[in-house]
């Protein structure tokens, strides 16, 4: 089901044939960005609550209407080069080993290079460097401070976000408890600005769900297959 449409500004033949084209590979990734979130309990609407999270950080700092709809593009399949990950890698339950983090780490990559068709060049900056730090010490570049992309450093804060209060492993966060976390670790993990916008907005984002009450999606979506995962991407789990 497509549940929503991507931006667009043009009203001219010609461009809206092509952002028709444009619409049609988007809504392609994001339907199988859908399916990657649908692999695990935790992650059973990662991506849409990650884009909710990006925008209301990138409205309260001031972008444009049209800046956050592409921020919200992007958000919405920033994790889709985890179709590339296996499913005993992305669902496992204790700490990692260097190939298993090697193999996870590879999904900004690869995922900026599922949606480079779909997206602008900008919008698959922002998907490849989702996972950069502030202080230089993320992936897949180790770039630092003002060097990743404005988008890139709003899509880290709200997927760690996520991450804290809807799928953390340990049990997740309160909202209260994610924002002290978020706090802690402004100027190192996370963009102090960005931590400064978590700060107004915070009280509006989605409330975390009890586990019990996504659970039973994961029996309806079952693994991403490998013809479709070949289909669409060229790449089968587990396989670089």
């Amino acid at each position: 089901m497509i549940d929503w449409f991507p931006f667009t500004t043009t009203t001219e033949p010609a461009g809206c044939a092509g952002e028709l084209l444009r619409w049609g590979a988007f809504a392609e990734v994001a339907r199988l960005a859908r399916s990657v979130d649908l692999r695990c309990p935790e992650t059973v609407g990662h991506s849409r609550r990650t884009a909710e999270t990006a925008v209301a950080l990138a409205g309260r700092m001031g972008w444009s209407g049209s800046a956050c709809a592409r921020l919200r593009e992007a958000a919405l399949v920033h994790d889709v080069g985890k179709v590339a990950v296996t499913e005993e890698t992305l669902n496992a339950r204790g700490p990692l080993g260097e190939r298993e983090r090697a193999e996870l780490r590879a999904h900004a990559e690869i995922g900026a290079s599922i949606v480079e068709g779909a997206l602008t060049s900008q919008q698959t900056s922002w998907v490849r460097h989702h996972h950069e730090r502030h202080d230089g010490a993320g992936y897949p570049w180790g770039l630092s401070g003002a060097d990743i992309p404005d988008g890139a450093r709003l899509l880290s804060l709200a997927d760690a976000w996520d991450a804290m209060t809807h799928r953390r492993r340990s049990g997740p966060l309160d909202m209260v408890q994610a924002l002290e976390e978020c706090r802690a670790n402004a100027g190192t993990q996370f963009a102090p600005e960005a931590v400064e916008a978590l700060e107004d907005v915070w009280h509006s984002l989605p409330v975390p769900r009890p586990a019990a009450d996504i659970a039973p999606l994961r029996a309806i979506a079952g693994p991403v297959g490998s013809v479709e995962l070949a289909t669409v991407t060229g790449v089968r789990p587990g396989r670089f």
